[in-house]
């Protein structure tokens, strides 16, 4: 069995056996994709185990909505897969598998006879996607790292802020590495479909933000350009204060500053020399920065909005959280809803970036499962072990 029968559709199954924020992003992104995901967790009495990861990151992330967020849809087992039954356990889920997402350290999986190679001999299908900090290779590969230690590492946090190094917000790097570790396995699971062959597919978080960087990358390398903050930012556009927050404008193209020099109410300075194209425009800057300036404090974010949209200039507002969530266009697609249950109340969120014609946008709110809350389910009725069975792995702490 490789796929799970829910209301008359075939689902593939994926195991996830992840932890930090990246492995389990990249599970509810399967998840939505039509997966049955099961989250398999050790018991409550496992602490750690031979390789366990630093204390800074946990085992379920923090704060309690990042899990909430994370873990919604998912079937939850037990197992110590660093017993010889669990082992064994672990090895009869996956014959049971399309795809396996791990983030454990390089050679843990092997070191317990869960390699690829080994789990491939019973299910050749198999898609196993290994997300870890560095890759599975190189000289780095086994170095343990926290988040702040690839998104730096990866390149964007030299990008961010005003002078020193920052991190971005949340767990931004996690998430992105999510999306190239969900890709990767849809592609493999799809390639297996096709061949009958699946593969061990190796995402490395650092080169997965570096990809998303590539731009800034390949111009270092061919030209020597080193991009930084300064450099960055937009000679004479970029980011302005309205009265009631910020907005950024690009205006590079002749027409896009034609146009800004009426909305600005300079419409004289079209015609002026020291502003007739791009390069004379980037080298008196901080002129046209000055103008734009004293412009965009005399008016709303909305304003400015509409009055430079009807210039063809492209223009974006900055929001925080609840200027999204009351943004007009988000309210008529429906994108914030109900997204889990939670004690007595429902708790509200972004629900997926996709719409599709056969397939509703969101089926209303879900519940995350507590840990071991289908053990009874996945091991009964999928490895066919009984109520006495189930009863003795709990007591030797297996499940």
């Amino acid at each position: 069995m490789s796929t799970q029968t829910v209301g008359g559709t075939e689902h593939p199954i994926a195991l996830e056996i992840a932890d930090f924020v990246a492995g389990p992003f990249c599970g509810k992104l399967l998840s939505g994709l039509g997966f049955t995901v099961v989250k398999v967790q050790p018991p409550s009495h496992v602490a750690g185990g031979r390789h366990e990861k630093p204390q800074e990151l946990p085992r379920y992330p923090e704060p309690p909505s990042v899990g909430l967020y994370l873990n919604i849809g998912k079937l939850s087992v037990t197992l110590d897969i660093e017993k010889s039954e669990g082992v064994r356990i672990f090895a009869d889920l996956a014959r049971r598998a399309s795809v396996i997402v791990e983030d454990r350290p390089p050679g843990y999986m092997a070191d317990l006879g869960l390699s690829y190679p080994e789990l491939a001999q019973a299910n050749p299908r198999l898609v196993v996607l290994s997300l870890t900090p560095f890759g599975q290779t190189g000289p780095y590969s086994k170095y343990k790292s926290y988040y702040l230690n690839t998104y730096h590492s990866g390149g964007d946090g030299f990008l961010q802020g005003d002078s020193t190094p920052t991190k971005g917000p949340g767990y931004m790097g996690e998430y992105q590495a999510g999306v190239s570790a969900a890709i990767a396995a849809m592609a493999a699971y799809y390639n297996a479909r096709l061949t009958g062959q699946g593969q061990h597919v190796d995402v490395s978080k650092q080169e997965a933000l570096m990809f998303t960087n590539r731009a800034l990358v390949s111009s270092y390398m061919n030209s020597g350009m080193l991009e930084t903050r300064k450099t960055r930012s937009f000679p004479y556009g970029g980011r302005f204060r309205c009265k009631d927050g910020d907005v950024i404008i690009v205006a590079q193209e002749n027409a896009q500053w034609a146009g800004l020099t009426e909305v600005i109410g300079h419409p004289e300075l079209a015609k002026d020399e020291r502003f007739k194209d791009f390069a004379s425009r980037s080298a008196n800057s901080k002129v046209i920065r000055q103008m734009v300036e004293a412009w965009a404090n005399t008016v709303t974010c909305d304003e400015a909005y509409r009055q430079t949209q009807a210039k063809r200039i492209p223009i974006g507002i900055f929001h925080d959280v609840g200027k999204a969530m009351a943004w007009p266009h988000f309210l008529e697609r429906g994108f914030f809803q109900p997204i889990v249950n939670a004690g007595d109340k429902s708790l509200i969120g972004p629900t997926w970036p996709i719409q599709s014609s056969e397939v509703p946008r969101w089926p209303g709110p879900g519940r995350v499962a507590t840990p071991g809350e289908h053990n009874d389910k996945i091991y009964g009725e999928w490895l066919d072990y009984n109520v006495n069975d189930l009863a003795r792995l709990a007591q030797a702490g297996v499940i």
